[in-house]
């Protein structure tokens, strides 16, 4: 798990490049929509041992997340492909209920932290810089709503892990 402080304004999106190569053109991102179902939950089974319900996945797509919260969503699509994504939600935050309070000093003031439930990219693209767009889209949305002092990311230290562990200790 890492925090990233959020602080006001946005942050330039760095190029993506795979060897050398600017793989930026046709890409946007968007938030998610209902037709997305197939695609996501197809990337996240590939990439992830963890399984989530078909509800999750539905519910998502509808924008519904975590306890029927608003979810934040930053899908990227290149040639109608879904290349990447990023799932988070705001929540209220209780220092009683976090087990290192020392990583949240800073939101003494604030009265929510934004989680990302899930992040995603598909394999070919990984170390492109696409990973930490998505991230600095949460970061964007989360400094957005004035009392959210953080942005947490849950990740399972398993080997096919690893690029989230590189990105995460890039972004402390």
């Amino acid at each position: 798990m890492f925090a990233l402080h959020c602080d006001e304004g946005t942050v330039p999106e760095p190029e993506i490049s795979l060897d050398g190569t600017n793989v930026s053109h046709d890409l946007v991102f968007r938030p998610i929509e209902s037709s997305d179902f197939e695609q996501i939950k197809a990337l996240h089974d590939e990439l992830f041992p963890i399984k989530y319900d078909d509800n999750f996945f539905v519910k998502a797509c509808q924008g519904i997340g975590i306890r029927d919260g608003r979810i934040f969503s930053s899908i990227a699509v290149q040639n109608g492909e879904i290349i990447g994504f990023v799932l988070a939600q705001l929540f209220d935050y209780y220092s009683d209920q976090v087990d290192d309070t020392d990583l949240f000093a800073f939101t003494a003031s604030k009265k929510k932290v934004c989680y990302i439930i899930t992040l995603g990219v598909t394999k070919r693209l990984r170390k492109t810089g696409l990973g930490t767009i998505l991230i600095k889209h949460c970061a964007d949305y989360a400094t957005a709503d004035k009392e959210c002092g953080a942005v947490r990311i849950f990740y399972f230290p398993l080997p096919s892990s690893l690029p989230y562990l590189t990105l995460s200790l890039s972004l402390s």
